[in-house]
Order: C-alpha cells, then sequence, then structure tokens
C-alpha cells in the first residue's frame, strides 16, 4: 500500500469517533404518544361474532376469554351480561356457533374441550342448549366427531342447521394446520363440509347436502323447507372462489339447482368474481349474495346481486354504486339492511325499493363521515339528493348523520 493511501484511510478511521455524535444527535426523538396508543390498543377485545335475540331483548356475543372463545349474553342494552358455558371448569373449553331458538329464550351453541394440537385426530365438538334465563345447566343435544360451524336455526325450532365435517382432524379453512398428505392427492383423506341438521329432540344429524360437493355458506328459506348455499368441487381449501350458488329442498339426498355460476359468461358483470353470503327474501321468491373480486373467504365486498329462487335471470340490484357492501340482510321483501364501506369508512344503510319507477334507494343511517345537506323532520332525518326528491330515514344507532345513495333497480317479480 502507497504511503498517499494509508494516510488516506488513517484520517477517515479518525474521523469517525466526530461524525458518530451527529449521527445519533440527527436521530428523531420517539413521540411518547406512540407507546400509549400501544398500550390502549393492547387493552382492546375483539368480538368474533354476535347474535340478537328474535325478539330483540337478548344479545349473545363470541369472545376470547382464557386464551379461548367464549360465550357471554347480556340485555340488549349490553347489561346484565353473563357467561354461559358448557365446560366443568371455566375456561377449559373453546365454544362459539352461537345460534338463538325462535322463542328468544333458549341459545344453541358449539363446545370444544379437547384440542389435538398434531391434527391427526378426529376433533369433538358437542352441541348445547342453554336457557339464558334459567339457572340450569346447557343440555347437550349432540356429541359429535367433527367440526360444526355457523349454527342456524330452522323457524320452527325442531332443527338446527349447521356447516358440517365428520371425522375432521383440523378446522375448515385454507389457512388451518393440516395433516401430513399421505396416499393420492386430493383424492385420499379429503374433508367435506356440508351443510347438515340436527334433530333438537333426538339429536340425530343428517348430512343434507351433496356428498360431492364442498360448502361454504348457507341459508334456510322462511318456511325452513329449503336450502341456498355456496358450495365447490373439493378440494374445498383451494375452490372457494370458483363456488357456485345452489338451491335444494332441505332433506337428505335432494337434487340440488345451480341457481348461479360466475364462471357462466351468462352470469354478466358477475363473470370470473367470487359470491358470499347468500340471503333468502322473507317471501322466499328471490336469493342475494354479494358478488365481487374478493381475495380470501371472509374478505366479502362488491355488489349487490338477486336470482328467482326457481331459477331465472340474473340481476346487479346495485349497478355504479360507490360505496362496497359487505354484509346484507333482509328487513322486508322490498328492503335490506346492508353493512358498507364507503371511503374507508364503516356505514350502516338501508337499502329500499321505491315503489316509483321501481328504483331503489340506499339511505346510510350510521356512519362516521360528513353528513350532507340535512333537516330535522319530527325526528327523522330528511336526506335531500336534489330539489326535487327527498327521502327519510330514521336512525337505528350512532350520530345524527345521513347520506343517500342510488343503487340501481329491484326487477319486477312476477309470481
Amino acid at each position: 500500500m502507497s504511503k498517499r493511501a494509508l494516510l488516506s484511510a488513517s484520517l477517515c478511521l479518525l474521523a469517525l469517533p466526530a461524525l458518530a455524535p451527529a449521527g445519533v444527535a440527527a436521530t428523531a426523538p420517539v413521540d411518547p404518544r406512540i407507546e400509549q396508543v400501544l398500550t390502549e390498543l393492547g387493552k382492546a377485545q375483539s368480538i368474533q361474532a354476535t347474535a340478537i335475540s328474535p325478539d330483540g331483548r337478548q344479545l349473545a356475543w363470541v369472545i376470547r376469554r382464557d386464551g379461548k372463545p367464549a360465550i357471554e349474553v347480556a340485555d340488549a342494552d349490553g347489561r346484565h351480561a353473563r357467561r354461559v358455558s358448557a365446560a366443568a371448569t371455566p375456561g377449559s373449553c373453546a365454544e362459539s356457533g352461537i345460534a338463538w331458538a325462535p322463542d328468544s329464550r333458549h341459545l344453541a351453541f358449539v363446545s370444544n374441550c379437547n384440542v389435538d394440537l398434531t391434527s391427526t385426530q378426529a376433533m369433538r365438538n358437542d352441541i348445547y342448549l342453554a336457557d339464558t334465563r334459567g339457572s340450569a345447566a346447557p343440555a347437550r343435544l349432540a356429541a359429535l366427531q367433527a367440526t360444526c360451524a355457523r349454527c342456524s336455526g330452522r323457524h320452527d325450532g325442531k332443527s338446527l342447521g349447521f356447516l358440517y365435517v365428520a371425522g375432521a382432524t383440523r378446522h375448515a379453512s385454507a389457512d388451518a394446520a393440516a395433516k401430513p398428505a399421505v396416499g393420492e392427492i386430493d383424492v385420499t383423506g379429503v374433508e367435506m363440509q356440508h351443510v347438515a341438521s340436527l334433530d333438537v329432540a333426538s339429536g340425530a344429524v343428517h348430512e343434507l347436502t351433496p356428498a360431492a360437493l364442498y360448502a361454504y355458506e348457507f341459508d334456510w328459506s322462511p318456511d325452513g323447507t329449503r336450502l341456498a348455499y355456496t358450495a365447490a368441487k373439493p378440494p374445498g381449501d383451494d375452490n372457494w372462489s370458483i363456488a357456485k350458488l345452489y338451491m335444494q329442498p332441505a332433506q337428505p339426498g335432494a337434487d340440488a339447482t345451480v341457481l348461479v355460476d360466475p364462471a357462466d359468461t351468462a352470469s354478466g358483470s358477475l363473470h370470473g368474481l367470487q359470491i358470499a353470503l347468500p340471503r333468502w327474501s322473507p317471501d322466499g321468491s328471490r336469493i342475494a349474495f354479494i358478488g365481487g373480486l374478493m381475495s380470501d373467504q371472509g374478505s366479502t365486498g362488491g355488489d349487490i346481486y338477486a336470482v328467482p329462487a326457481g331459477g331465472g335471470a340474473l340481476v346487479d340490484l346495485t349497478p355504479g354504486i360507490k360505496v362496497t357492501p359487505s354484509w346484507l340482510r333482509w328487513t322486508s321483501p322490498r328492503s335490506m339492511l346492508v353493512s358498507q364501506v364507503s371511503n374507508g369508512q364503516s356505514q350502516l344503510a338501508d337499502y329500499r325499493r321505491r315503489r316509483r319507477a321501481g328504483a331503489a334507494a340506499a339511505r346510510a343511517l350510521h356512519h362516521a363521515g360528513q353528513p350532507r345537506r340535512r333537516q330535522r323532520v319530527d325526528g327523522d332525518v330528511a336526506v335531500r339528493r336534489s330539489q326535487a326528491h327527498r327521502l327519510r330515514a330514521k336512525l337505528v344507532c350512532g350520530r345524527r348523520r345521513s347520506a343517500r345513495r342510488h343503487v340501481g333497480r329491484y326487477p319486477r317479480h312476477r309470481q
């Protein structure tokens, strides 16, 4: 090495200690509010599921307690909260899958007290019925070597429907740990999820949907005689994105009818997209669902579609909408309650079909955004879309803020 190069290297080494303090001093100080925010976020508790009793007087929810999902019940306003459990020792079982009986007094749920971390043994789930107004222990309706999810009671209270995987070693989910693959791939040991019904009186379980279909979501018809569900051929973990909408009588071995196939070009704007949340209209004439580009099951968002329950033309009820519906529930044959997202803000909206010209109007009842022009009329909020048109929307919760969206047209249904 030359003397010049050696001198240059020595000067650089001598300069490092002098540069270090300047670099440290240039580091921006940590905002103390960050630690406060993180501390408060750590106190937040996630509600995994909720269910309101049919009479609107009680509220049940699933929340994590002692490291496991637990069930709590309270008055509709949140008072008098108490835990509902079939566990011999509090916190020893994972309990979820809540569904109210039509009498608004009894609550069905799923209890899992045996957890196999190896995902090689069949899971055990018991279905219980609790008297939420009494002090007696919940009554066990069935003990199953299977997974049970998304319980839903039939209107007569005699049957309970749920998603069912007989002999399951894992939860039905694409991100759940699976047992090692053995034998022919996608043939040997494939676990199939079906819609099943439980007879409350006898405890008998009946698989309702076809053996060759993997079911994802379902809904009873209002009279309990038919099922609407989304399903695809196995493997279920891979094929949710190509699921179709089916309808069939609510009986074992019944023939299933394809109502909507997004892979079919005849599905119009739904072509190539995903479907979720099938819901029967109260009169049993139509089935609505949300269709859109969704990455995974549970990431629901898109337009609201409807199809006649007996088969027929698929209709996009919300063409050109500027918000993203993510959940819906019919409130009458002419209206829906919809959870939607608008510019990052959550809204609860009442979608109503206007008799005049058959148009549908969506009126946001609760959101965190800025209100449009409004005026108070007899305790309601009158929202003005234009000088010539006015809608009234009664608030169901939150602050008196409202916004209106034009969401397309309902088809004229012919009986």
